[in-house]
């Protein structure tokens, strides 16, 4: 198995839509739907971050976990703006929302252990 797609140029995938970046997600994990399965469960993760087909980063949960601020260092790093993709098994809908989950997005620590692949 293995990842099937390309990441874009950061200025390539500034250009798109947002309804076409989504689009362009839900492919990408349409058609390598079964290697995602496989790196979640390799790594136990419920994030991860895709470039070239390599995982470059993950996180073992959601909460208070974010990759956002990462992205530039990521596009710098690579060259390519990376995809995130999140682990489903990890996904719950709560009627009262929980305070802090929205922060993976919108918040990063790099205390999070067993964030970047070597």
């Amino acid at each position: 198995m293995k990842f099937v797609g390309e990441n874009l140029l950061p200025e390539e995938y500034q250009s798109l839509s947002l309804d076409d970046r989504a689009a362009l997600q839900w492919r990408l994990k349409k058609r390598s739907r079964e290697w995602l399965k496989e790196q979640f469960a390799k790594r136990k993760s419920a994030w991860i971050v895709v470039v070239d087909g390599q995982v470059i980063a993950f996180g073992k949960t959601l909460s208070n976990r974010s990759v956002a601020p990462q992205v530039r260092k990521f596009c710098k790093t690579t060259g390519k703006f990376p995809f995130i993709f999140v682990n489903n098994e990890f996904i719950v809908i709560e009627e009262n929302p929980v305070p802090g989950h929205g922060a993976f997005l919108n918040g990063y620590s790099e205390k999070d252990e067993g964030l970047y692949e070597k």
